[in-house]
Protein backbone atom coordinates (compact mmCIF):
# COMPACT_ATOMS: atom_id res chain seq x y z
CA UNK A 1 0.00 0.00 0.00
CA UNK A 2 2.88 2.22 0.76
CA UNK A 3 4.00 2.03 -2.87
CA UNK A 4 0.67 2.70 -4.21
CA UNK A 5 0.62 6.01 -2.11
CA UNK A 6 4.16 7.26 -3.16
CA UNK A 7 2.89 6.54 -6.45
CA UNK A 8 -0.13 8.58 -6.86
CA UNK A 9 2.33 11.31 -4.46
CA UNK A 10 4.78 11.17 -7.54
CA UNK A 11 1.93 11.59 -10.35
CA UNK A 12 1.80 15.31 -12.04
CA UNK A 13 -2.17 15.58 -11.03
CA UNK A 14 -3.67 18.04 -8.89
CA UNK A 15 -3.75 18.14 -5.18
CA UNK A 16 -7.58 17.15 -5.18
CA UNK A 17 -7.15 14.69 -7.70
CA UNK A 18 -4.38 13.24 -5.69
CA UNK A 19 -6.37 12.74 -2.53
CA UNK A 20 -9.65 11.31 -4.25
CA UNK A 21 -7.48 8.08 -5.36
CA UNK A 22 -5.50 8.19 -1.79
CA UNK A 23 -8.64 7.80 0.05
CA UNK A 24 -10.10 5.47 -2.39
CA UNK A 25 -7.17 3.74 -2.02
CA UNK A 26 -7.34 3.39 1.25
CA UNK A 27 -10.83 2.39 1.23
CA UNK A 28 -10.45 -0.87 -0.82
CA UNK A 29 -9.92 -2.91 2.58
CA UNK A 30 -13.13 -1.78 3.71
CA UNK A 31 -15.26 -1.86 0.74
CA UNK A 32 -13.96 -5.57 0.04
CA UNK A 33 -14.91 -6.40 3.48
CA UNK A 34 -18.16 -5.46 3.00
CA UNK A 35 -19.00 -7.15 -0.28
CA UNK A 36 -17.76 -10.18 1.00
CA UNK A 37 -20.22 -9.98 4.47
CA UNK A 38 -22.55 -9.72 2.10
CA UNK A 39 -22.40 -12.85 0.42
CA UNK A 40 -22.04 -14.67 3.54
CA UNK A 41 -25.11 -16.82 3.81
CA UNK A 42 -26.83 -16.42 7.51
CA UNK A 43 -27.20 -19.39 9.03
CA UNK A 44 -31.53 -19.59 10.43
CA UNK A 45 -31.76 -19.17 13.82
CA UNK A 46 -34.15 -21.83 15.63
CA UNK A 47 -36.60 -20.68 18.22
CA UNK A 48 -35.30 -22.95 20.64
CA UNK A 49 -31.94 -20.96 20.08
CA UNK A 50 -33.80 -17.93 20.69
CA UNK A 51 -36.10 -18.69 23.55
CA UNK A 52 -38.83 -16.79 22.18
CA UNK A 53 -41.32 -17.35 18.96
CA UNK A 54 -40.12 -14.77 16.32
CA UNK A 55 -42.83 -12.32 15.24
CA UNK A 56 -43.15 -9.03 15.64
CA UNK A 57 -41.97 -6.98 18.93
CA UNK A 58 -44.75 -6.19 21.49
CA UNK A 59 -41.99 -3.95 23.45
CA UNK A 60 -42.95 -0.25 23.13
CA UNK A 61 -40.69 1.72 20.72
CA UNK A 62 -38.52 4.69 21.25
CA UNK A 63 -41.33 7.49 20.51
CA UNK A 64 -44.16 5.40 22.23
CA UNK A 65 -43.40 7.45 25.67
CA UNK A 66 -43.34 10.53 23.52
CA UNK A 67 -46.90 9.79 22.20
CA UNK A 68 -48.00 8.98 25.90
CA UNK A 69 -46.76 12.45 27.53
CA UNK A 70 -48.33 14.35 24.01
CA UNK A 71 -51.50 12.59 24.47
CA UNK A 72 -51.60 13.32 28.24
CA UNK A 73 -50.68 17.16 28.08
CA UNK A 74 -53.22 17.14 25.07
CA UNK A 75 -55.79 15.62 27.42
CA UNK A 76 -55.01 17.62 30.30
CA UNK A 77 -56.62 21.29 31.12
CA UNK A 78 -53.90 24.60 30.15
CA UNK A 79 -52.10 25.88 33.12
CA UNK A 80 -54.62 29.09 33.26
CA UNK A 81 -57.26 26.60 34.52
CA UNK A 82 -55.16 24.87 37.08
CA UNK A 83 -55.25 28.31 38.70
CA UNK A 84 -57.49 29.75 40.29
CA UNK A 85 -56.99 33.95 40.45
CA UNK A 86 -59.47 36.24 42.30
CA UNK A 87 -59.86 39.64 40.36
CA UNK A 88 -57.17 41.17 43.07
CA UNK A 89 -54.80 38.72 41.74
CA UNK A 90 -55.12 39.56 38.58
CA UNK A 91 -54.97 43.99 38.88
CA UNK A 92 -51.27 44.75 38.57
CA UNK A 93 -49.76 46.50 41.29
CA UNK A 94 -46.90 49.38 40.97
CA UNK A 95 -44.27 50.52 42.53
CA UNK A 96 -43.58 54.47 43.91
CA UNK A 97 -42.74 56.48 41.15
CA UNK A 98 -38.93 56.93 42.34
CA UNK A 99 -36.30 60.21 41.31
CA UNK A 100 -33.65 59.63 38.71
CA UNK A 101 -30.16 59.55 40.28
CA UNK A 102 -28.83 62.48 39.94
CA UNK A 103 -32.35 64.70 38.76
CA UNK A 104 -33.53 67.27 40.95
CA UNK A 105 -36.68 66.04 43.13
CA UNK A 106 -38.03 69.83 43.82
CA UNK A 107 -37.84 69.81 39.87
CA UNK A 108 -40.00 67.01 39.61
CA UNK A 109 -42.05 68.38 41.84
CA UNK A 110 -43.27 71.56 40.06
CA UNK A 111 -44.59 69.70 36.78
CA UNK A 112 -40.91 68.98 34.73
CA UNK A 113 -41.27 65.60 34.42
CA UNK A 114 -41.93 63.98 31.09
CA UNK A 115 -45.12 61.46 30.33
CA UNK A 116 -42.91 58.31 30.68
CA UNK A 117 -41.31 59.52 34.38
CA UNK A 118 -44.56 60.32 35.35
CA UNK A 119 -45.74 56.97 35.13
CA UNK A 120 -45.38 54.25 37.82
CA UNK A 121 -43.46 51.59 37.09
CA UNK A 122 -45.14 47.58 37.79
CA UNK A 123 -44.11 46.11 40.89
CA UNK A 124 -44.09 47.24 44.71
CA UNK A 125 -42.71 49.38 46.85
CA UNK A 126 -39.54 47.00 47.24
CA UNK A 127 -39.26 45.61 43.60
CA UNK A 128 -40.13 47.20 40.20
CA UNK A 129 -40.82 43.78 38.09
CA UNK A 130 -43.70 42.80 35.87
CA UNK A 131 -45.06 39.92 37.55
CA UNK A 132 -46.40 38.65 40.59
CA UNK A 133 -45.19 35.28 42.38
CA UNK A 134 -47.50 32.69 44.00
CA UNK A 135 -46.13 31.22 47.65
CA UNK A 136 -45.76 27.69 47.26
CA UNK A 137 -47.61 27.30 51.14
CA UNK A 138 -50.80 29.42 50.34
CA UNK A 139 -50.95 29.69 46.76
CA UNK A 140 -51.55 33.11 47.39
CA UNK A 141 -50.11 35.70 44.63
CA UNK A 142 -48.25 38.89 45.83
CA UNK A 143 -45.84 41.31 44.04
CA UNK A 144 -43.03 40.08 46.50
CA UNK A 145 -41.72 38.30 49.57
CA UNK A 146 -41.98 41.30 52.09
CA UNK A 147 -45.82 42.21 50.65
CA UNK A 148 -46.76 38.56 51.47
CA UNK A 149 -45.13 38.12 54.59
CA UNK A 150 -46.58 41.88 55.58
CA UNK A 151 -50.45 40.28 55.00
CA UNK A 152 -49.67 36.64 55.78
CA UNK A 153 -48.67 34.81 59.35
CA UNK A 154 -46.15 32.58 57.37
CA UNK A 155 -43.28 33.57 55.14
CA UNK A 156 -42.63 33.35 51.86
CA UNK A 157 -39.50 31.48 50.55
CA UNK A 158 -38.26 32.74 47.45
CA UNK A 159 -36.41 29.45 46.57
CA UNK A 160 -39.81 27.29 46.77
CA UNK A 161 -41.48 29.65 43.92
CA UNK A 162 -42.74 27.61 41.33
CA UNK A 163 -45.23 30.05 39.60
CA UNK A 164 -45.77 33.53 38.39
CA UNK A 165 -48.50 35.64 37.36
CA UNK A 166 -47.74 38.42 34.61
CA UNK A 167 -48.96 42.08 35.14
CA UNK A 168 -48.71 42.68 31.73
CA UNK A 169 -51.10 40.28 30.18
CA UNK A 170 -52.62 38.58 33.65
CA UNK A 171 -51.10 34.99 32.44
CA UNK A 172 -50.11 32.49 35.53
CA UNK A 173 -47.12 30.23 34.53
CA UNK A 174 -43.97 28.39 35.50
CA UNK A 175 -41.50 31.02 37.05
CA UNK A 176 -38.65 32.12 34.25
CA UNK A 177 -37.41 35.40 32.75
CA UNK A 178 -40.71 35.89 30.03
CA UNK A 179 -43.93 35.40 30.03
CA UNK A 180 -45.49 32.59 27.20
CA UNK A 181 -48.45 34.79 26.46
CA UNK A 182 -47.29 38.17 25.55
CA UNK A 183 -43.61 37.17 25.35
CA UNK A 184 -42.48 40.36 27.41
CA UNK A 185 -39.38 40.25 29.88
CA UNK A 186 -40.42 39.38 33.93
CA UNK A 187 -37.77 41.92 34.75
CA UNK A 188 -34.65 42.62 33.53
CA UNK A 189 -32.99 40.60 35.88
CA UNK A 190 -34.35 37.05 37.33
CA UNK A 191 -32.72 34.46 39.07
CA UNK A 192 -33.74 31.23 38.56
CA UNK A 193 -32.34 29.51 41.48
CA UNK A 194 -33.25 31.97 44.08
CA UNK A 195 -36.63 33.31 42.28
CA UNK A 196 -35.98 37.22 42.25
CA UNK A 197 -37.10 39.41 39.55
CA UNK A 198 -36.03 43.26 39.52
CA UNK A 199 -35.89 45.57 37.06
CA UNK A 200 -34.36 48.52 38.61
CA UNK A 201 -30.53 48.51 37.25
Amino acid sequence: MRRRIQAINSEDAPSAEKARRMHELLLEGYRASQVANRRKPTPPMEEEALGHQLGPSTSPGPLESLKSWYNHATDQPSMADKFILSDSDIAPTFAPIRPRKGSDVELQGQGSTTPLESQAPLGCQHYERNVKLQCFTCKKWYTCRFCHDAAEDHSLVRRETRNMLCMLCGTPQKASDMCINCGEVSAHYYCNICKLWENRK
